[in-house]
C-alpha cells in the first residue's frame, strides 16, 4: 500500500487491514475520506494471479496456495480456467467488485482507476489529494507474456461469465 509521507512524497506502507472489502471498514472512519481503487482487465488479472502464485507468491499463505491447488495443473492455464470456479473464493481470484462494492453492488469509492492506466490515473489520485506522485514502484510483479495469447475461445467465454460484473461495471473487453 503506498501512502503519502509528510513532505507528501509517496512512501510504501504495511497494508493495516489486509485483504478485506471495502464495506467492512464502514464504521472505522475512512469513509469520511477520498476513497479510490484500482482495477484491472480481469483476463490480464487472472493471468497475472495465475503467474504470480504459480511462482510461488510473496509469503507463505500464497506458497501454501500453490502447492494444494495449483501444482495440479503443472503450469497449464487452460486447465487451470477450467477449474477456476472450484477457486473463485480465493482472494486472488475474487470479482473486484467484491472488494469494492456494498451487498447490494453500489460502487463505495470515489474514484475507480485502472491497472492500464496507472501513472495517469494515480497522477489523478496525487492531484486529488494534494500529492506529489513520483514515480510508482513496481511490486509483486510476475512474469508472464500477452494476457491475449493464454486463452482460446471457450476459456475466454469463461472468464467472461465468471467476472461479468467487473467487465460490465469497468467496462472491459477481452481485447483492452
Amino acid at each position: 500500500m503506498l501512502g503519502a509521507d509528510y513532505d507528501g512524497s509517496l512512501v510504501h506502507i504495511e497494508q493495516p487491514y489486509g485483504h478485506r472489502q471495502l464495506k467492512e471498514l464502514v464504521g472505522t472512519g475512512v469513509f469520511g475520506y477520498f476513497k479510490f481503487a484500482f482495477v484491472r482487465n480481469p483476463w490480464d488479472r487472472l493471468v497475472s494471479a495465475f503467474s504470480y502464485l504459480n511462482a510461488g507468491g510473496c509469503n507463505r499463505f500464497d506458497a501454501d496456495f500453490r502447492a494444494q491447488h495449483l501444482e495440479r495443473y503443472n503450469g497449464n492455464f487452460l486447465r487451470f480456467v477450467d477449474d477456476l470456479e472450484r477457486l473463485s473464493t480465493h482472494q486472488h481470484f475474487r470479482p473486484q467488485s467484491h472488494w469494492v462494492c456494498s451487498d447490494d453492488g453500489q460502487l463505495l469509492v470515489d474514484f475507480v482507476g485502472r491497472f492500464e492506466f496507472m501513472e495517469a490515473d494515480f497522477q489523478h489520485v496525487a492531484d486529488r489529494l494534494g500529492l506529489t506522485a513520483g514515480v510508482l514502484p513496481r511490486l509483486n510483479t510476475s512474469a508472464h507474456a500477452d494476457y491475449t495469447t493464454y486463452y482460446d475461445a471457450t476459456r475466454r467465454d469463461r472468464v467472461a461469465a465468471l467476472y461479468k460484473d467487473d467487465i460490465v461495471r469497468f467496462g472491459y473487453d477481452f481485447g483492452h
